[in-house]
């Protein structure tokens, strides 16, 4: 099986934050871990996406040995959107289980986001 994706028509307010956000090379954002679907207690964690890496880290000062980072590789990072709710949806950085995460936005735009400039500078490096 074969599938695409896209063209994209983004409304100019979002495709302006995407070009601000791929200009500078790098942005955070905040999102919502679940260690499953009822997790009615979700930690909140920094994804972190820039050109050469992905890293999702921990807030706060305990923070030691809780970040993975990641470069971009022809497989990952992966996205994966849930099919019924706008703002979850589950980050692959690798194939180990530990760098699979499950996420839950601040809001549909702010996934759209993350998914958007993930495609972006993965496609940078092995598409262009």
């Amino acid at each position: 099986a074969c599938g695409t994706i896209g063209p994209f028509q983004l409304d100019p307010i979002s495709r302006m934050s995407l070009d601000g956000h791929i200009a500078a090379k790098s942005h955070s954002f905040p999102a919502s871990h679940l260690t499953d679907e009822t997790d009615s207690r979700p930690r909140d964690l920094q994804i972190h996406i820039t050109q050469d890496y992905v890293k999702v880290t921990h807030p706060g000062s305990d923070r030691q040995n809780r970040e993975v980072l990641v470069p971009y590789s022809a497989d990952y990072p992966r996205v994966k959107l849930h099919p019924r709710n706008v703002v979850r949806f589950r980050l692959e950085l690798a194939p180990d289980f530990d760098k699979i995460y499950k996420f839950q936005a601040l809001s549909r735009s702010s996934r759209d986001a993350i998914v958007l400039l993930l495609s972006a500078f993965r496609a940078r490096k092995y598409i262009a």
